[in-house]
């Protein structure tokens, strides 16, 4: 399943210089806080 996910302008920097020193894509690290944030809402909710 796809979503489309909307970046503020104002973070899209950020991301590309972290995905950069990272070397992995954007999408990479927007789904690994995707991910993250799923797991913390599912630990608060348990």
């Amino acid at each position: 399943m796809e979503y489309e996910i909307i970046i503020p302008d104002s973070l899209v920097e950020q991301l590309l210089i972290e995905a950069a020193e990272r070397e992995v894509s954007v999408e990479e690290i927007v789904t690994e806080a995707i991910q993250k944030f799923i797991e913390r809402t599912e630990n608060i909710a348990d």
